[in-house]
């Protein structure tokens, strides 16, 4: 009897801890990015110029909840928002000082995202499963602005200075994974948008992942 309770107990032990298995994902992502603006109407695509990684952890049944680091890996990737900015005869408004409402945002460079996200996982079988994911996100960068340095020249030269980005907004994201390895390892793909108050740009991403569930 003793025998038998022990064994039906290394049984138990032995599912509670498969089933603790499924309820944690960690995963790294190769990320490209869309970046539709809305001042200039200028959409642009970048392959595979962003990284991130994810860890999500499932609660109750469907849904669960995931954190999010991922950033650009081109410094440069808005560079392309300038191209309307050059037009033929362009003044840059101003009197070059910093504080004088003139100057004209010209780059977003090095973004990093820290996203929170509720999560619902829909599962096919044990080798198919879908995710949506939707949250908040705050993000931050460099942003470049050019000044005129002589307005009482036409043909002023200009100089350029760093700001710091800092914006809160809105994530979403849906994935597909194929597991394999006993459903211990998910590689797919994902699509996903940010919107933040105060950017001119919606950036779409969508990109590959492989990921450990444990």
């Amino acid at each position: 009897m003793k025998k038998l309770f022990l064994i039906t107990a290394f049984i138990s032990t032995g599912l509670s801890l498969e089933a603790q298995q499924k309820k944690n994902n960690l995963q790294i992502q190769a990320l490209g990015n869309y970046a539709l603006t809305k001042e200039y109407s200028d959409f642009s695509f970048y392959p595979m110029n962003g990284i991130g990684i994810q860890y999500e952890r499932r609660i109750n049944k469907g849904f669960g909840i995931a954190l999010k680091y991922s950033q650009w890996m081109n410094q440069d990737l808005m560079k392309a928002l300038e191209r309307p900015l050059f037009r033929e005869n362009f003044i840059v408004p101003g009197t070059g000082e910093k504080n004088d409402g003139g100057g004209v945002l010209t780059t977003y460079s090095g973004y990093r995202f820290f996203d929170l996200s509720g999560t619902y996982t829909r599962e096919l079988n044990k080798w198919h499963r879908f995710t949506f994911r939707q949250g908040l996100s705050y993000t931050t960068g460099q942003n470049e602005y050019i000044y005129p340095t002589d307005v009482f020249v036409p043909t002023h030269t200009l100089r350029s200075e760093l700001e710091t980005g800092k914006h809160f907004g809105g994530v979403t994201d849906i994935s597909y994974d194929y597991l394999f390895w006993k459903q211990r390892i998910n590689i797919g793909i994902n699509i996903g948008a940010r919107y933040y108050v105060g950017l001119p740009w919606i950036n779409y991403t969508g990109g590959m992942h492989l990921g450990f569930n444990f």
